[in-house]
């Protein structure tokens, strides 16, 4: 997850270049595919980028919480 936040931020801030102008620029992708949305939702690249940041934290928590939960699942060499 962590990476894959990474990424979709590190891709959004392009697409934003390459349809805006400017990395990370605002570009409305429903308007531009056409989607329905409720009234004052947008996917936007502000709302990508957001997801972008929940996927990565949650990767770092669920990481965090993994490696807290199962303390000896360490390599041999760090038992000296």
């Amino acid at each position: 997850m962590i990476v894959g936040g990474l990424l979709l931020a590190l891709l959004n801030g392009a697409a934003g270049a390459v349809f805006a102008g400017a990395f990370f620029g605002n570009f409305d992708y429903g308007k531009a595919v056409g989607l329905t949305l409720p009234e004052g939702f947008h996917l936007s690249t502000s709302f990508i980028f957001e997801f972008a940041i929940f996927l990565t934290v949650l990767g770092g928590v669920s990481f965090i919480l993994d490696a807290l939960g199962h303390p000896r699942d360490r390599p041999v060499e760090m038992d000296r």
